[in-house]
């Protein structure tokens, strides 16, 4: 949807088709001529493309300058416009070294993250630029519209195949046969083309979340129509149903925490799980938003189950006036906490034994009145407690929904039944550190779904909000996820040592306390600023070492010292 806070992003997109495409002139210096030709074009591509280096030691620019090395300067100055369409319009890239030349077309702002791929896919995505430039001058348009309706439909017919209607007279072109969805140009050059049609949206993961959570909404012919098409029908649908035309999926928080469950996960495997299986767990290291994922899952399940029944109407769900937590039901687990209070005990009253329901029997039956709304129990720290022990005779009744079982305990000469209802679902929490996965009964087990919550750079990346220069926060990624993957390699420690993404996040609390927003100094070396040692000093030192005490004093120290070079970019 076309955004005003975008329009400086729009211009610059027109400005460069017209320049390029329609004029055939530099994009960057009005005296340089003869960059357009067809044999520049095949030359770049060549260099490229046909001259990649696939040397992992080597930075994308180093290569480059290697790849060039014997090409003309017009040919070098083209693979330049191609980087610059590749990073101008998101904000990991919007102010992108051009290699060749100085970008004098930079903008303040992106129109959105574009995520780690598209950084990481940089030669993938550069190829396509290219690839794109020479189908677009053999096609001799020279009308503004008509290149970019040009582009929308390479675009679809890389993404969709034989969905898009005319895909016959595009897949023999090299740039629709040699790409898929998987290139993240091929959604942003959606979005800069018509943004009346498509969405900001780089992540195709994102895309199919909102299809997924709003599919009720589409007819059934729109079912089968390709993906960009169903969400501007679910876009529709919503605008009658909000009363508001031009709203953004991103920022409008309501709709947000409905689509997105997680920003770290591109699907909605632990709705589905939820959903069908009942029962689930998230295992993993400390710090990876296993309780917070926990508690937004039980909110949107709810809110989605909700809606999708009828039982709750979009204008009510955005009005904040649903009261989710009666249905969410929280319990922190702890040593003493047992089947007594989660089944049944027993007490002494006036000198005699008396039965008194626990928590769990409690919800039981008070879900089971309430039969047409979903009631989410979380269990955190499952570690901590015998789970066998605390669940007794409510491990078969979990999977066996509806199914009755007599408790040996009685309350006013009546048996008492355990039963639980088929509206009840459970998602605990687990530190894996504590207790593994592999030590768990297979009983157990098998009574739920398993989620690995670890280390993830993409949610690190988007809790990193005060962090303001992207090469500082790229590289502050980069190093936690060098540390990480050291830690899971290191025979001492191992993957459920990593470190969660919750404590690096935490620079941004430290960076309040120095007058500096910066984390690194960028010169001939690179060097780790004081607010990146503090972190280490305080948050990250101490839980490694902790992890470590109980090998040898000399081998603790040359671990932790690796480890913190590793840290450090040493």
């Amino acid at each position: 949807m076309y955004r005003e806070a975008d329009k400086q992003v729009y211009d610059l997109y027109d400005e460069f088709i017209r320049r390029v495409f329609i004029e055939k002139k530099d994009f960057f210096d009005d005296s340089v001529d003869d960059v357009w030709t067809k044999d520049n074009i095949n030359e770049c591509k060549k260099c490229f493309i046909d001259n990649f280096n696939e040397d992992k030691d080597l930075d994308f620019n180093k290569k480059a300058k290697d790849q060039f090395e014997r090409a003309s300067e017009n040919v070098k100055r083209l693979f330049s416009h191609a980087i610059w369409l590749w990073g101008f319009s998101v904000n990991e890239s919007k102010n992108c070294d051009l290699i060749f030349i100085e970008n004098t077309k930079k903008l303040q702002n992106g129109f959105a993250n574009a995520g780690l791929f598209h950084s990481t896919n940089k030669f993938g995505e550069v190829s396509f630029c290219l690839r794109l430039f020479d189908y677009i001058f053999s096609s001799g348009e020279n009308d503004s519209d008509t290149i970019k309706k040009l582009i929308v439909h390479v675009c679809l017919c890389c993404a969709y195949g034989e969905q898009i209607h005319d895909y016959e007279q595009y897949k023999e072109i090299e740039v629709v046969k040699t790409y898929s969805k998987s290139v993240s140009m091929i959604n942003i050059l959606l979005y800069l083309s018509d943004p009346e049609h498509y969405e900001r949206m780089v992540s195709n993961g994102h895309k199919q979340k909102i299809v997924n959570c709003f599919k009720a909404l589409l007819d059934e012919k729109d079912k089968d129509t390709y993906l960009d098409d169903q969400i501007y029908k679910i876009r529709e649908k919503l605008s009658e149903e909000i009363g508001e035309k031009s709203f953004d999926f991103y920022n409008h928080s309501k709709l947000y925490s409905l689509w997105n469950l997680s920003a770290g996960n591109e699907d909605d495997d632990e709705f589905v799980g939820l959903k069908y299986k009942k029962n689930i767990v998230f295992y993993g290291p400390p710090g990876t938003s296993k309780t917070y994922s926990a508690k937004e899952l039980a909110k949107t399940f709810i809110a989605r189950e909700l809606l999708s029944s009828g039982k709750l109407t979009m204008k009510e769900y955005l009005s904040k006036k649903f009261n989710y937590e009666k249905y969410i039901h929280r319990l922190q687990l702890h040593a003493n906490y047992g089947y007594e209070n989660f089944i049944v005990g027993q007490t002494m009253v006036d000198g005699k034994i008396k039965s008194e329901k626990g928590y769990f029997l409690n919800l039981c039956e008070e879900a089971a009145g309430d039969k047409d709304y979903p009631h989410i129990l979380i269990l955190d720290e499952i570690n901590r407690i015998d789970l066998a022990r605390l669940f007794g005779e409510a491990f078969s009744c979990i999977e066996n929904r509806d199914d009755p079982v007599d408790l040996p305990y009685k309350i006013d000469d009546e048996v008492l039944r355990l039963c639980v209802p088929d509206n009840i679902y459970i998602i605990g929490t687990m530190n894996e550190i504590d207790y593994s996965l592999e030590r768990l009964d297979f009983a157990l087990r098998r009574r739920f779904l398993w989620f690995k919550h670890g280390y993830n750079k993409d949610t690190l990346s988007e809790m990193l909000t005060a962090i303001k220069n992207e090469n500082d926060k790229y590289l502050f990624i980069e190093r936690a996820t060098a540390l990480n993957d050291k830690i899971r390699l290191e025979p001492e420690l191992g993957e459920q040592y990593e470190i969660g993404h919750v404590f690096f996040a935490e620079i941004q609390n430290i960076l309040e306390s120095f007058s500096s927003p910066r984390l690194y100094h960028w010169g001939e070396n690179v060097s780790t600023k004081e607010p990146v040692k503090t972190l280490w000093k305080i948050s990250i030192l101490p839980m490694l070492a902790a992890y470590l005490d109980n090998i040898d004093v000399d081998s603790k120290k040359r671990i932790l010292q690796e480890l913190e070079r590793t840290f450090y970019g040493k």
